[in-house]
């Protein structure tokens, strides 16, 4: 059986692998994590954040007030942007003087982002959880 560690290697390695992500989320709730429903959830809706090469790479979520800013990237911000209310669940990062970033959630991490997210989506009320869930597509 997998580790979390082999997990976690996996979705590095590989950060569009969908099924990679559905695979972790069934381990997660298997060993009652609360991070499962979230992985689900970033799986089906196709949500994964984007990436910035900068003095070090980061992986970063937007919600729609910082979208704008970064329409030029197209899809690839699309699919990291998060409704508000899950977004605002999200710890702030610390820029590099030590203040809380303003701005977007950045991770130098892609499972670390990730992780942020599945623990921020299991924070919201159940009904909004099925909610934003009754909006994906069947595949």
């Amino acid at each position: 059986m997998p580790t979390e560690e082999e997990f976690k290697r996996q979705l590095n390695a590989t950060p569009m692998n969908w099924e990679a992500r559905l695979a972790f989320a069934d381990w997660l709730d298997a060993q009652g994590d609360p991070r499962g429903p979230g992985y689900r959830a970033l799986a089906h809706m196709r949500h994964h954040p984007a990436y910035f090469d900068r003095v070090q790479p980061l992986w970063v979520w937007m919600n729609g007030r910082w979208a704008p800013y970064y329409s030029f990237r197209g899809e690839e911000i699309s699919r990291a942007l998060l409704p508000d209310d899950w977004y605002d669940l999200i710890p702030r990062s610390q820029v590099p003087d030590g203040r809380t970033s303003e701005c977007a959630i950045e991770r130098t991490n892609f499972v670390d982002a990730l992780d942020d997210a599945a623990l921020a989506f299991a924070q919201l009320p159940a009904a909004r959880r099925a909610e934003l869930l009754a909006t994906v597509a069947p595949e």
